[in-house]
């Protein structure tokens, strides 16, 4: 198209040590990482977010949904952003030895079964990793902390449990792909700076 490319300039930011832990007790998942801000404001995004997003075929939701789904759209990394103050315990840790039921963002509890990729919080569910989050643990117009994820899940698995569940979402999508498993920090740097912007902020972790 003879147009200059545009280089993606991503804002550094260190953040500040935090007790919270992320970790993962399945192969499955060799890579997860977390970042904490807090004081954040949840509202409707700007018109250049919203615009940006309708052109891609994603229904604008809430600034902090929105800012997920735009860094997926550029990036091709699913995020999930989990409210801090919701979580049981202070920690995300990767299991696959879970079976019971689970209730998803869309408000179906699916019967989950060994095997299944989960993000827990004290042994509790708090997202279907790589297809959907859940209930328990959303965002909404009242959160004010939020944890963001970036990870690496097996590709096969999360196929295998999207396919069973016949819960397909964009998320599952590329993660069935297989997504760019060196670019977390990245990813993760470049949605802190969008919450930022667009959110506001009064505190930022260190990348955990």
């Amino acid at each position: 198209f003879n147009r200059k490319v545009k280089d993606l300039k991503i804002e550094k930011i260190k953040g500040e040590p935090i007790n919270f832990k992320v970790g993962s007790e399945t192969k499955k998942c060799p890579q997860f990482s977390a970042r904490v801000i807090k004081g954040i404001t949840v509202k409707e995004s700007p018109t250049e977010l919203k615009k940006f997003l309708i052109a891609m075929g994603v229904r604008p939701i809430s600034n902090i949904v929105d800012i997920g789904n735009f860094v997926m759209l550029l990036t091709g990394a699913p995020l999930h952003m989990y409210d801090y103050d919701k979580l049981p315990k202070k920690e995300l840790i990767i299991k696959d030895d879970y079976a019971g039921d689970f209730k998803a963002l869309d408000e179906n509890t699916y019967a989950l079964k060994k095997g299944d990729l989960v993000v827990t919080s004290n042994n509790e569910v708090m997202c279907l990793a790589g297809v959907m989050g859940g209930l328990s643990s959303s965002d909404s117009l009242e959160t004010k902390n939020i944890v963001i994820e970036a990870a690496n899940f097996n590709a096969a698995s999360i196929r295998r449990t999207s396919i069973r569940l016949n819960l397909i979402s964009e998320s599952s999508t590329r993660f069935t792909h297989g997504i760019n498993p060196h670019q977390y920090e990245e990813v993760i740097q470049l949605a802190t700076s969008l919450v930022k912007k667009y959110c506001g902020t009064k505190e930022v972790s260190e990348i955990i």
